[in-house]
């Protein structure tokens, strides 16, 4: 048995050393460039499932209880399907954001489905910032106490204007599906970008750190992860949002799904899985005019 296992633990060894040589940045910024020009004019579906778990603050207390004791925690879901694209927000410095116009929370109707489209449309074609800040905040005002927005764009963090300023250090090697990958972890050098974290109080940042996974044979990013530490009056929270992307036709990459999961005190107390699927280009000058994949439509068919 050692015998056969030799020739695989030696191919092991090599690809590991070959990672560890180092990422090969130009094939990394080539792959976001690709994927920023392919944002313009897509949309897709995306199906976004929320899980909150809630502790009351408060003791219940009985007359007949010895000592006090807090209520379970509740757990909170929900669904929210929406249509989903991409548009450059702001002036000077505009940078990528994601516009969605929801069409069903849990069981119940929002939004037709071709009204919800028309919508999108208007807001991705709109030169005006405020309509798609209003769609945000419609997105927030249905989703649970903590709802991520614009994990799908972290691949663009790896432009080539910013590469100069992150750190890589090859970690391991695995598989994703029959792909064996090289996984770096990364970090932000300067302190000029941080990741963001909001609540209905204030605004805390966080180094930019995490995981990358690219394919070994292509150095094909598939995969990102982002760490976010930060404190809340002294109690630590970890938010760990990882990215998958995937090859199409509309590009060499499209974000297939996101999973967000947020730790406070080493405790999970909210997770969202995004789904994106039904990947189309719409065309610019006719609203209603789309290019769909038919590997997507395939799979429609009855």
């Amino acid at each position: 048995m050692i015998v056969a296992m030799r020739p695989f633990l030696l191919l092991g060894l090599a690809a590991l050393a070959r990672a560890q040589a180092g990422l090969d940045y130009s094939i990394l910024a080539s792959r976001a460039q690709s994927f920023a020009e392919s944002l313009p004019n897509l949309v897709c579906t995306e199906v976004l499932r929320q899980r909150e778990i809630r502790y009351e603050s408060r003791l219940k207390i009985r007359p007949d209880d010895r000592v006090l004791t807090a209520p379970p925690p509740k757990m909170i879901e929900r669904e929210i399907v929406s249509d989903l694209g991409y548009a450059l927000d702001g002036g000077a410095n505009p940078v990528w954001r994601e516009v969605r116009k929801v069409i069903r929370v849990d069981q119940r109707n929002v939004t037709p489905k071709e009204k919800a489209r028309e919508r999108l449309l208007f807001g991705l074609k709109s030169n005006r910032d405020r309509d798609r800040h209003r769609m945000l905040e419609e997105f927030r005002k249905h989703g649970l106490e903590i709802t991520v927005t614009d994990y799908g764009l972290v691949l663009l963090l790896f432009l080539s204007t910013e590469l100069r300023n992150f750190e890589f250090q090859a970690e391991k090697q695995e598989f994703i599906g029959a792909d064996r990958m090289d996984v770096y972890r990364f970090r932000r050098k300067d302190r000029e970008v941080t990741v963001n974290v909001y609540d209905e109080k204030k605004i805390s940042r966080a180094p930019l750190e995490g995981r990358l996974w690219v394919r070994h044979a292509d150095s094909m990013p598939r995969r990102i992860q982002l760490l976010a530490s930060t404190k809340d009056e002294g109690v630590p929270i970890l938010d760990d949002g990882t990215v998958d992307y995937e090859p199409s036709r509309f590009g060499p990459l499209v974000v297939t799904g996101v999973r967000f999961v947020r730790f406070v005190n080493g405790r999970p107390i909210a997770e969202a899985v995004y789904q994106y699927s039904n990947h189309q280009r719409f065309n610019a000058e006719a609203e209603l005019k789309f290019d769909a994949d038919p590997a997507e439509s395939e799979t429609k068919k009855p």
